[in-house]
């Protein structure tokens, strides 16, 4: 895995990444729930398995992504804390969350 150690590299520590384990409604699995919880732990990545066609935890994966973003906001310069009535966008390249605002 590369990609992660050089991701890590050159990324704050404290930037989430989510290994996703997709078409989980398939009867042959490409890889174990196992060994894909063993490479998120040997990685510390985030794990969650979903489904498109069923429509499972495609909501969840990304609350848990921006979860775990929202959780080091005090760690990352690029999330900024925002008042309640200030919750209106005003540049789509950015999402909210708790309050929070990822640039």
């Amino acid at each position: 895995m590369d990609w992660i150690k050089k991701f890590r590299q050159y990324n704050d520590e404290n930037i989430p990444i989510l290994l996703v384990g997709n078409k989980i409604d398939k009867e042959n699995r490409c890889v174990s729930k196992h060994d894909a919880y063993i490479l998120a732990d040997d990685f510390n990545l985030l794990y969650i398995e979903m489904s498109i066609k069923n429509n499972i935890n495609i909501n969840n994966a990304i609350d848990l992504l921006i979860y775990n973003i929202c959780k080091n906001k005090d760690k990352n310069p690029n999330i900024k804390t925002i008042d309640e009535d200030d919750l209106i966008l005003d540049n789509p390249s950015k999402y909210s969350c708790d309050y929070c605002i990822i640039s």
